[in-house]
């Protein structure tokens, strides 16, 4: 991907962002820093796909679950069940402000959260 002067700089770097307020040099590195799961395995996972995002809204990311609120419970079946939650983090955006881009989160969104039942 190449770096372009619309996107703007990058706040680390000073070099241009490749995407709008993403650098691909820097942020895949940086958020594969801020968090943990408490397991080795997962953590892997997650970042290794983090580590190959081009742009902000597609980051995938942890979240811890003191950040839900269960809502209610949608469906339940043999392997587990799905429960409506409120993510007070929010959904990950991009917001235009003037001629640069910036990143921003809509508070309070409404996630679908799945557990999963282990057969043994």
């Amino acid at each position: 991907m190449i770096s372009d002067p619309k996107y703007g700089e990058c706040t680390h770097c000073n070099q241009y962002n490749t995407h709008e307020s993403w650098c691909l040099t820097c942020d895949p590195e940086l958020m594969t820093r801020k968090w943990t799961s408490g397991n080795k395995d997962i953590d892997h996972c997650i970042k290794e796909f983090q580590l190959r995002i081009i742009s902000y809204e597609e980051m995938i990311e942890w979240i811890p679950f003191d950040r839900l609120i269960l809502n209610e419970l949608i469906g339940k079946g043999g392997f587990g069940a799905v429960y409506s939650a409120t993510w007070s983090d929010g959904i990950r955006k991009i917001k235009k402000q003037d001629d640069h881009f910036v990143k921003s989160r809509d508070p309070y969104s409404i996630v679908a959260l799945k557990t999963c039942q282990i057969l043994l």
